[in-house]
């Protein structure tokens, strides 16, 4: 008696959770939103770029043709260096520059 009781209960239950569901789902559905207005924007500019290209030997490493900055200023490339023993190194380095009005972020 009292196991059919609890099962008439939980479908009560289960009933009533049912009809608000759907209740809501309803409502939501059938809800019409209209936006009257204007809105601006803002021109933006995106401009980054590289300046500043430097280099730094280290041991007998030469440095047969020097990077070139091209495209705007964005690549850098077409260069040649020589090394002859372990340990020679080169390296460039450069600014990386934001002209631009809209934040750029750097991750490599």
């Amino acid at each position: 008696m009292e196991k059919e009781r609890k099962i008439k209960v939980l479908s009560l239950v289960a009933l009533v959770v049912a009809v608000l569901g759907l209740t809501v789902a309803f409502a939501a559905l059938s809800q019409t939103l209209t936006i009257n207005g204007t809105a601006n924007v803002d021109a933006a500019s995106w401009d980054v770029h590289f300046e500043n290209l430097t280099s730094n030997v280290a041991g007998d490493a030469k440095i047969t043709k020097m990077p070139t900055l091209s495209n705007n200023n964005t690549y850098i490339g077409d260069f040649e260096v020589t090394l002859t023993k372990p340990g020679d190194s080169v390296e460039f380095c450069y600014d990386t520059v934001n002209d631009g009005t809209i934040d750029a972020v750097i991750s490599t």
